[in-house]
């Protein structure tokens, strides 16, 4: 299985991750990563040491794919005494205002999907196409959702 660019994860890590609690927990977790790499730079084992976890340094990743931070320069440690990458964040960007920004994009996303869901369902009507319960079934459900 396939979840974005992760291979192998398996089918119950997924649903764990989709959790209510388990999202409100990262998100937050990404949020105070953010907020400490906004004070200074650090590297992962200075981020879980700084934040109390052994798990905080997994949210670079995260910040770094939607562009909010950035691997700096090699340096030794504090923490672990080995040459690593500190974080830093990206000059100019605003945690609360990406986050907006990518909420507002991912439903544009899914009402232009919803529309072209529409048209390609009348196109198959008028073509003699029967569509599958299922179908109509989900169709329904995205009409509830983004009309």
């Amino acid at each position: 299985m396939i979840v974005g660019r992760l291979k192998h994860v398996r089918e119950t890590s997924v649903s764990a991750w989709r959790t209510p609690e388990v999202q409100a927990t990262a998100l937050s977790l990404r949020e105070r990563v953010f907020r400490l790499l906004e004070k200074r730079p650090a590297t992962g084992a200075e981020i879980d040491r700084e934040l109390g976890t052994f798990h905080a340094h997994k949210r670079t990743s995260e910040l770094k794919r939607d562009g909010l931070i950035v691997e700096l320069d090699k340096r030794t440690c504090a923490v672990s005494g080995q040459r690593t990458y500190e974080w830093g964040v990206v000059e100019g960007v605003d945690y609360t205002a990406s986050r907006i920004h990518k909420e507002e994009t991912k439903t544009e996303n899914h009402k232009e999907g919803f529309a072209q869901f529409v048209e390609m369902y009348r196109f198959a009507a008028k073509h003699g196409f029967q569509p599958a319960p299922e179908l109509i079934a989900f169709g329904a459900k995205l009409r509830k959702e983004y009309t």
